[in-house]
């Protein structure tokens, strides 16, 4: 069996994931099986953006979801973008790190790990400081 390819079990794993945001979990059955997370205006100002998920992804989903989740009464909901920022080690833009620090996200110092500071630009035209 393909190692790229999704079971069941693996199905089943990545959808228990996302109970708690199913609208950020995205998927498509042409060709194949897929499924990718939603990041629209995460890392581009004004723009449609997702990252595609395989199965040997899982892990590093999994460990996304519990550093958002260090307790029952702190966490953030953000760790399916905190994944993408990982896997494409690149932080955020701007606009979307000054709306966790102003929320006082948990977060936020896991989305400035991700990646180096980001230039203004086109994509990006909010300055974090």
């Amino acid at each position: 069996m393909d190692a790229s390819a999704w079971t069941f079990e693996t199905v089943i794993e990545l959808l228990a994931l996302f109970e708690d945001c199913p609208e950020t979990l995205g998927w498509a059955t042409t060709p194949a099986l897929a499924f990718y997370v939603r990041c629209d205006d995460v890392f581009v100002w004004g723009g449609a953006d997702v990252e595609a998920i395989t199965p040997a992804d899982l892990p590093d989903l999994l460990a996304a979801w519990r550093d958002c989740h260090v307790s029952d009464e702190e966490g953030s909901e953000y760790w399916p973008e905190l994944w993408v920022a990982r896997k494409r080690h690149q932080r955020p833009q701007g606009a979307f790190l000054l709306n966790l620090q102003v929320r006082g996200d948990c977060a936020l110092p896991l989305f400035l790990a991700a990646g180096p500071p980001r230039p203004v630009e086109l994509g990006n035209p909010v300055a974090f400081p």
